[in-house]
Formats: structure tokens, C-alpha cells, sequence
């Protein structure tokens, strides 16, 4: 009878921890969940949002884009040039990190953004982030 119980016990210790290596620890699934916060999956970031960025040969493009659940409006104002309003709309798309959206349909002009929380960040034309003194000045405000 003590045999049994004696080899019971091996089992239950041996089969216990095996087990017990096979389950991911508490810090792991904390990694795994920290990873996929995304602007996309953590952030409002459904709404309008403006501002006024740097123009080569005008005062500024005053820019007003909405954001809904895959489509944008965007409307751009050459400020010193003329009154004339451009609109555009048309559908986005998510870069794989799930921080940078794309306005599909727009051509010759920055088209990507990062998307922060209450803001969104113009890019240049290659899709990298504008840096120097004029930075802060590609950004538009969520109102």
C-alpha cells in the first residue's frame, strides 16, 4: 500500500510539473498583451481633426480631415493663394503595426498619418516622420 501511495506521489510530482512548465507564466501574458496595444485597437481615434501645416508657397494648408470607421473626408484650404476649397474622400487602411493609416485615392500629396491619441501626425511623401524645427506644425488637433 505504501508503494502505491509512493509512486502516486512521483506521478502527481513528475505529471505536476511538466505541467506546470507547459502553461505560460503571468509576466508572459503580460508582454503578449502589452504588444498589441495598437492606435488602432487602443485609441478613439474616430472624429475630425485639423490644423494648419507648412505650405511651400502659400501661408499654410489650413486641413480639416474626418476619420469614420474606414472612410475619411479630408478638406484642404491654401491660405494667401485663394478661397478655393479641396475635398477629397475616400477609404484609409492600416499600416501592420496598427499606428500609421494610409488615405487611399490621394495622389502628389502626403497621404499618411500617425495616429496618436487625439491627434494625427503628417508624414512626408515617403511615409517617414517629419523632424527639425517645423515638426510640431504637421500635427492636427482632434476637436
Amino acid at each position: 500500500m505504501k508503494q502505491i501511495f509512493g509512486l502516486f506521489l512521483v506521478a502527481a510530482t513528475v505529471f505536476g510539473c511538466s505541467n506546470s512548465a507547459k502553461q505560460p507564466s503571468k509576466q508572459s501574458e503580460d508582454i503578449q498583451a502589452t504588444d498589441m496595444h495598437t492606435s488602432r485597437t487602443s485609441l478613439n481615434y474616430y472624429g475630425m481633426y485639423s490644423g494648419t501645416v507648412p505650405c511651400a508657397d502659400c501661408e499654410g494648408i489650413e486641413t480639416t480631415i474626418i476619420l469614420g470607421d474606414t472612410d475619411y473626408s479630408i478638406k484642404t484650404v491654401y491660405l494667401g493663394k485663394n478661397k478655393t476649397e479641396y475635398k477629397e474622400t475616400g477609404v484609409y487602411s492600416w499600416n501592420e503595426n496598427g499606428q500609421i493609416i494610409t488615405l487611399e485615392g490621394i495622389k502628389n500629396a502626403p497621404n499618411q498619418y500617425f495616429v496618436g491619441e487625439n491627434y494625427l501626425k503628417q508624414l512626408d511623401m515617403n511615409g517617414d516622420e517629419i523632424t527639425g524645427q517645423w515638426a510640431e506644425m504637421y500635427i492636427l488637433r482632434k476637436d
